[in-house]
């Protein structure tokens, strides 16, 4: 698997530990016609958090493919 994936993974997992994997995956459908503009404001965010831990979360979802892969891993767990 690539990096991306992994990455994503560990995230849906993450999500999924915390309970929230239902609110999750409700809010990713209701923003699904978004995802590129979802990506921008993720790209965006990038130079607030970078040095913490939501930096490689904000790098994997600057792009909008990534918000398609997490939905289809949190609906698949």
């Amino acid at each position: 698997m690539d990096d991306r994936h992994d990455g994503l993974q560990k995230l849906a997992e993450h999500i999924d530990r915390a309970g929230l994997r239902a609110p999750a995956a409700i809010l990713l459908d209701l923003l699904c016609p978004l995802d590129v503009i979802s990506s921008q404001i993720a790209q965006f965010a990038r130079p607030l958090v970078r040095g913490t831990g939501l930096d490689p979360y904000a790098g994997l979802l600057a792009e909008a493919a990534s918000w398609q892969e997490l939905r289809r891993l949190l609906s698949r767990q």
